[in-house]
């Protein structure tokens, strides 16, 4: 594996456009990864502090709608895109359409 790693070096690849400027207004709420789904994108956020936090998503990303899913992005639940609130040390994924 460490060979592999050597002869091959990581490569970066810049995010598109409309990836960038995922936030929250909460900074116990961290938004730690973005990614593209078939039915939209995807934004994994995780409670840092160990309290309840109510936080708003800010995002350069033009949705239409918020939906709340779970890890796989089934299950998929309007939430608007008011406050939300997020549970101590929880993992949240939001499906922005």
């Amino acid at each position: 594996k460490y060979a592999y790693e050597l002869n091959r070096p990581p490569v970066y690849l810049p995010f598109t456009a409309d990836l960038k400027g995922v936030r929250t207004d909460n900074p116990n709420v961290i938004a730690d990864s973005v990614h593209r789904e078939k039915d939209g994108v995807v934004v994994r956020l995780y409670e840092s502090s160990g309290t309840p936090q109510k936080f708003s998503l800010e995002s350069d990303i033009k949705a239409k709608e918020i939906y709340s899913c779970d890890m796989l992005c089934q299950n998929a639940v309007a939430v608007g895109k008011g406050e939300l609130e997020i549970s101590p040390f929880r993992v949240m994924t939001l499906l922005l359409k």
